[in-house]
């Protein structure tokens, strides 16, 4: 099988261009609240299912499998907002790909040659990275919850006003956030701050230059962005032979592991910076376990 064999990435850029003017301006000024003593934050390695881009004039839910869904803004139901804080811009969305698949399926004509994956409506993916043997063949996925959480992490998390992250995070009005919200809220950035995927392929910026990262001098995060998201998901079928794959248009799984970044900057809304966020999907072919070393993708088609 081959391991990493093909690669394909892309950059999204999201603009809106409105009137410069957010609708939570008014009352979020003030002094910073003031911390609760640090809890054992070992506890939230298991994360949240969902987190929340929310670092300028736009708000963006996402779960862990790379799916955007409507069911986080319980008042709205919508992924998106722009305004933040006022009305519905995306309502669900996600990375969807087809191919023709070369594969142990298409030749003894178990599966089929064309196959569509990815999140629309629904998501044919799950959680979790590729995992290889000693010699890098695929064995399966990782299935372990616990290791699999959408990760999120804010650079100045340890001195910001994290009143509006807690009331974005919470479904809440800033009215209603209370002081402990606000520390889960921190408790979780400091946590995926110490431990950071970057092993796995989420971006960090590089300072002491040693190429491997370090939470006490590096910045985890796309380099420069304010807020960054970073998440890891597969269609590879569950070690009992579950497949995921079909929830999405029915088809077999590809073979693929989605790493998907999103990062947006801490400007006022009248900069365009501050109404823009930035998606980067790279999506590895690793095809199936057990299939054939020369598997392969053909004529493939990314939106």
């Amino acid at each position: 099988m081959k391991n990493l064999a093909a690669w394909i990435s892309t950059l999204i850029m999201a603009t809106i261009l409105a009137a410069p003017l957010s609708a939570r301006e008014t009352g979020l000024a003030g002094t910073a609240p003031k911390r609760l003593a640090k809890g054992n934050v070992t506890a939230l390695a298991a994360g949240p299912d969902a987190t929340v881009l929310n670092i300028n004039n736009l708000m963006l839910w996402v779960d862990r499998d790379g799916f955007f869904p409507w069911t986080h803004n319980y008042a709205a139901s919508w992924a998106a907002e722009y305004p933040k804080g006022t009305a519905g811009l995306i309502f669900a969305e996600g990375v969807l790909w087809g191919a023709k698949v070369d594969d142990a399926g298409t030749r003894d004509n178990t599966k089929p040659r064309l196959r569509v994956n990815g999140a629309t409506y629904a998501t044919g993916l799950k959680a979790g990275k590729v995992l290889y043997d000693g010699s890098g063949k695929v064995t399966g996925a990782d299935e372990n919850p616990g290791d699999r959480h959408v990760w999120r992490v804010r650079r100045d998390y340890q001195t910001a006003d994290l009143t509006e992250d807690a009331a974005s995070f919470f479904t809440l009005s800033i009215d209603a956030v209370t002081s402990a919200e606000i520390q889960a809220v921190y408790d979780q950035y400091d946590y995926d701050w110490q431990n950071w995927p970057a092993a796995e392929g989420a971006p960090f910026e590089e300072v002491n230059g040693d190429g491997n990262y370090d939470p006490l001098v590096d910045i985890p995060g796309e380099p420069g962005a304010a807020q960054t998201i970073w998440l890891v998901a597969n269609d590879l079928p569950y070690d009992d032979g579950r497949e995921v794959a079909p929830n999405s248009y029915g088809s077999p799984a590809t073979g693929m592991e989605l790493q998907l970044t999103l990062w947006a900057y801490d400007f006022a809304p009248d900069n365009p910076l501050g109404n823009m966020l930035f998606k980067r999907a790279r999506l590895i072919y690793t095809g199936l376990a057990g299939g054939p070393a020369d598997a392969k993708l053909d004529t493939v088609y990314f939106t």
